[in-house]
């Protein structure tokens, strides 16, 4: 069953929360935000993680020769000892340093069914192989594959990286209010501004971009070279991925978060600060998406909330915010183009920490007397659907070994039946005075499929408060003017010139189903507005969704 968070009748928030924040004075309101950053980060972390869940290391042997290092695998065969005889390695690691400047700039992972084929890297870095073509593009690169991270998490000073955008035309993480933060918590903010990938390889020359080398974790080409043999003329088959050092130090792999495969490295590259205690898997959530049909939706105004809930339903979302907000922007896909604010994990974070204490106000502030202005959170819970953890083998007392089988299934008073979480919220608020909805967070967004038909279901949906007070009361009276204009709209639809009878079979077929929803909305307002009774107060209904899908 769904957790349930409403009270059976309505209780008035502490005086000390309900109080507006005071937003006159920008010292206050920055000097309020840190101290909730502080304790925020005095509490135990958001992202929790279970130790027993770490996957058991990889018991592949790595054999190093000539500079290459080789992941053996076992073979089923076994040796007269019984032991298990290594297969040819099916995976070498090989460092690419520049014939130029002897420096290292990336580790190339070789995959194939035999790869100890004795292989070379002819390499040299873009720096040196523009130097003498384009110097102002050669030090374009070296600016930007120089960037590091400090242990503080800050980038270094620096104003900007490349040609193309000035620092004053381009807003940055040092024009936000957490970078205004952390100069009161005595941190150096500095400008800083890098080239996107795109930009790097743009105006290279055509025999460079044929032999380039790119990272496959920042997408930005580091060089150029070839792979050859010490030993063979034709080389066997095989793929390679180059991993650059600057992210090698920066990011690392967890294969529980999915992705990958093939030539590339299993699972997705994630921030190195989401690994705590060299852990090989990271903090994020990793449970499957629950089905849409699993989803249960709730709709309350903030008054309605128990007050001994509170925190926890806060908890809750303030999880599902930051595991969703991580996720998206903490990750080298954003982080590395050059056009997100955040350039760091610490700074995607302290932006998270921020922008959540600024949006946990609408949990607990009640400004309806006020400002006229009603304040909703409408949840979606599923049923958590957790990974499916390896079988190990157990011993039985007598000796015997369990089959994985059934060692894999929980007894019984192991796995009880579990209630549902919070999976999803938005808060919204509601002008009665004019109508107005405005949504101020949805999570999470388009994360995947059935996350994103989870969150969209709710932009068809009027919530409903208790006491049977629909939102749609409030809504202008000229709304049945808007709904005759869209209906005449559609009767322009199959008048176009130059569709497919297919097409304009769908349009007209979309016509109808589009003007018998319109009539059922006219319907339901005018009922609405005469103020029906017996409407379900917390529970969210729709009658469906106008669609035109695969119309082309």
């Amino acid at each position: 069953m769904a957790p349930s968070f409403s009270q059976e009748k309505h209780v008035s928030r502490d005086p000390v929360h309900a109080a507006a924040p005071d937003g006159s004075d920008l010292a206050d309101v920055l000097a309020k935000a840190m101290r909730m950053r502080a304790e925020l980060r005095a509490a135990p972390p958001v992202l929790q993680y279970n130790p027993a869940r770490e996957p058991s290391a990889s018991a592949k042997p790595i054999v190093q020769r000539d500079g290459v290092k080789y992941a053996l695998m076992m073979s089923p065969a076994t040796n007269g000892d019984g032991t298990s005889r290594l297969s040819k390695a099916r995976q070498a690691e090989v460092p690419a340093t520049c014939q130029t400047c002897d420096k290292s700039i990336a580790n190339l992972m070789l995959r194939g069914k035999d790869v100890e084929f004795a292989p070379q890297v002819e390499f040299k870095c873009l720096a040196c192989l523009l130097s003498k073509v384009d110097e102002p593009l050669a030090e374009t690169f070296i600016s930007v594959n120089s960037q590091s991270t400090t242990p503080s998490g800050t980038p270094p000073a620096q104003t900007t990286v490349g040609k193309s955008t000035p620092v004053e035309a381009k807003i940055t993480y040092a024009d936000t209010m957490s970078a205004e933060i952390d100069r009161m918590e005595g941190r150096e903010v500095a400008t800083v501004v890098i080239e996107p990938p795109v930009e790097v390889g743009r105006n290279l020359p055509p025999h460079i971009k044929k032999q380039a080398f790119t990272c496959d974790i920042c997408d930005r080409i580091i060089g150029a070279g070839q792979i050859t043999s010490a030993t063979l003329q034709t080389l066997p088959s095989f793929t390679v991925e180059v991993l650059c050092l600057n992210c090698i130090a920066k990011y690392k792999p967890c294969s529980d978060c999915g992705g990958g495969g093939g030539r590339l490295t299993p699972g997705r590259w994630r921030c190195k600060e989401l690994f705590p205690a060299g852990r090989r898997t990271c903090q994020l959530s990793h449970a499957r998406n629950p089905p849409l049909s699993d989803m249960e939706f709730e709709t309350l105004s903030i008054v309605d909330i128990h007050p001994d809930k509170l925190d926890q339903l806060e908890a809750r979302c303030r999880l599902v915010y930051f595991d969703t907000r991580l996720r998206s922007t903490a990750r080298p896909e954003v982080l590395e183009t050059g056009d997100s604010l955040a350039l760091t994990f610490r700074e995607a974070e302290n932006q998270c920490i921020d922008q959540w204490n600024l949006l946990s106000s609408l949990l607990r502030e009640d400004i309806e007397e006020s400002r006229l202005i009603r304040r909703y959170v409408a949840l979606h819970s599923a049923t958590p659907h957790r990974r499916r953890a390896k079988s190990k083998v157990k011993t039985r007392d007598d000796g015997t070994d369990v089959s994985p089988s059934s060692a894999s299934q929980p007894d019984e008073e192991d796995s009880p039946a579990r209630d549902k979480e919070v999976t999803g919220f938005t808060l919204i608020e509601h002008d009665l005075v004019k109508g107005v909805l405005f949504y101020a967070v949805i999570m999470p967004w388009a994360v995947s499929v059935p996350q994103r038909s989870a969150t969209t279901t709710w932009s068809r949906r009027i919530p409903q408060t208790r006491g049977g007070s629909p939102i749609l009361r409030y809504l202008p009276q000229n709304l049945t003017t808007v709904l005759n204009c869209m209906a005449d709209a559609f009767t322009l639809l199959p008048n176009s010139h130059g569709l497919t009878p297919t097409t304009a079979a769908k349009i007209e077929a979309c016509r109808g189903r589009a003007e018998r929803e319109l009539e059922a909305l006219k319907v339901e307002l005018g009922e609405l507005r005469g103020g029906v009774k017996g409407v379900d107060d917390k529970r969210v209904h729709t009658r469906g969704s106008v669609g035109c899908d695969g119309i082309g």
